[in-house]
């Protein structure tokens, strides 16, 4: 999968989607739709890398509730070059700072450059009930 061609194609997507979606950067920048806001519990446009500086935004813990350390965050599995999808989907819980859980199923593919290099991945987070 490429990257979208411009910043604006890629809001314009980002924010026609319902479920949360990321996409980060190999540089740690994140681009987010209204909805993945909405789930970290964030105020609209607050730059992701921004917000980090006052501490952890989040914790994301796995189906029996471990706390899973970054290298095992959905991200992490998809910039080594996984693809998330059917049985290697991740359903994981995400704890926000303001003590908020959703329990979501996390989609992902990593986004390359021409050259075949993964230059940022797309995460598509789906909020499933709790219990």
């Amino acid at each position: 999968m490429r990257e979208p061609a411009t910043d604006q194609q890629r809001d314009v997507l980002l924010n026609t989607l319902k479920d949360a979606i990321f996409i980060v950067e190999d540089n740690g920048l994140c681009h987010m739709n209204r909805e993945a806001y909405h789930l970290l519990s964030l105020p609209e446009g607050l730059p992701l890398e921004q917000a980090w500086q006052n501490g952890p935004l989040f914790e994301i813990y796995d189906e029996q509730g471990r706390l899973l350390p970054d290298t095992r965050w959905p991200q992490s599995h998809v910039f080594r070059g996984e693809v998330l999808t059917g049985p290697r989907a991740m359903d994981v819980f995400i704890r926000t700072f303001d003590k908020k859980t959703h329990f979501v199923h996390v989609l992902g593919t990593p986004l390359y450059q021409d050259d075949g290099t993964i230059r940022s991945v797309l995460l598509i987070c789906r909020e499933l009930p709790l219990g």
